[in-house]
């Protein structure tokens, strides 16, 4: 995964690029969604008042059967994710731009006939967008940026390793991944867990020393 200064590199080279990628990488990096989750979501699955995302289905491809959405990958999966002001600020301008496109087609759009149906990811006429195409894309961004190669799991991992190290609770963890249970978390990022419980010991130390410091300094005054 990219560490701070990587992050903050690819996050200024994301603004030249088009709304649409721009949206897909960070709905993806903030919430720790699958990449098919991300692929599957429609505008009905967005809640921009109360900025949150439902993931209910995800996005897959199958040879001679094409695109198409599916149940997510546990029944833990279907769960309600929050998102950051500015991925919803983001995916409100992208909203705008996927309207006056579709609106520009006319009878021509391939998408959905409610506009709440069509997919946030959609191809330039309107048809759902192939999950691999974020692959594509990043590939070729981290190339012409000069960036470590990463896959859209990688923001999986971003999500829940600066989460982990953030002091987030593993419970919280586990339900913004979708993971069944603790367990995966737990076992997926152990070595993560390990080194927080290890700064939990470092700061119960300095804690405790800093409470000895201050009484020994408080006997020394009471003393004179």
């Amino acid at each position: 995964i990219y560490n701070e200064d990587q992050v903050g590199k690819f996050l200024v080279y994301l603004e030249n690029e088009n709304i649409k990628h721009r949206a897909m990488v960070m709905i993806t990096l903030a919430t720790g969604c699958r990449r098919g989750e991300t692929m599957g979501l429609q505008w009905k699955h967005i809640n921009f008042d109360a900025g949150i995302l439902v993931i209910e289905q995800t996005s897959q491809y199958l040879s001679g059967k094409g695109v198409f959405t599916k149940d997510p990958k546990t029944q833990g999966s279907k769960r309600t994710v929050t998102m950051p002001e500015s991925v919803a600020t983001l995916l409100k301008t992208h909203k705008a731009d996927h309207n006056g496109k579709r609106l520009k087609l006319g009878d021509r759009w391939a998408g959905a006939k409610n506009a709440d149906d069509d997919f946030v990811f959609t191809t330039w006429e309107g048809k759902q967008a192939h999950p691999d195409s974020i692959n594509t894309w990043l590939k070729k961004f981290v190339i012409a940026n000069e960036l470590p190669p990463i896959t859209p799991k990688s923001f999986r991992h971003m999500a829940a390793t600066y989460l982990i190290t953030s002091g987030t609770d593993i419970r919280t963890v586990a339900g913004k991944l979708g993971h069944a249970n603790t367990n995966t978390t737990t076992v997926v990022y152990t070595h993560l867990l390990k080194s927080s419980e290890k700064e939990t010991a470092d700061k119960m130390e300095s804690f405790l020393q800093q409470a000895a410091d201050k009484a020994k300094e408080k006997q020394k005054k009471q003393a004179k």
